[in-house]
């Protein structure tokens, strides 16, 4: 047996009556569609919830940073390792190397002296100074190209 859904909390607002003129509210279309050009909150606008939510949020974060001191004081191992896992990857590292061949790289992390995620870094780097070379080569190539035709033309 289910249970009887129970009242509602006010009532709803009285109809219409059938043959009184229907006025679109501004922006709406007779059958109460969005018009093109009134479509909501304007373009980079916050949600007012939102805002408000992270205005809360803000406020607390004096409370919270005292709270984590608290805990990190107390010998509380899950609030250090947060502290240390916020600050320390923002930190980093200066990485003094002698051959940075992909294969010297490759070693060093075999060896522990690298860490895998300090070695994609590394290689995402070395990545891009290579395209930029690469281009560059390209341009002076084209170029040369360049010189060449406008040589033949005369």
């Amino acid at each position: 047996m289910t249970k009887p859904l129970p009242p509602p909390a006010c009532p709803p607002p009285p109809r219409p009556p059938a043959d009184a003129p229907h006025i679109p509210a501004e922006g709406r279309d007779a059958r109460g569609r969005i018009l093109p050009g009134f479509g909501g909150r304007k373009k980079g606008t916050r949600n007012k919830r939102s805002a408000e939510a992270e205005a809360a949020i803000q406020n607390m974060a004096g409370l919270a940073v005292t709270s984590l001191k608290t805990l990190v004081r107390r010998g509380n191992w899950p609030a250090t390792k947060y502290v240390l896992d916020a600050v320390l990857p923002a930190l980093g590292r200066t990485i003094e190397l002698e051959n940075a061949t992909p294969d010297a790289l490759l070693q060093a992390v075999a060896a522990g002296e690298l860490s895998p995620t300090e070695f994609g870094k590394l290689s995402i780097g070395f990545k891009a100074a290579m395209d930029a070379s690469e281009l560059k080569e390209l341009k002076n190539q084209v170029d040369e190209l360049e010189q060449l035709i406008g040589a033949l033309k005369r």
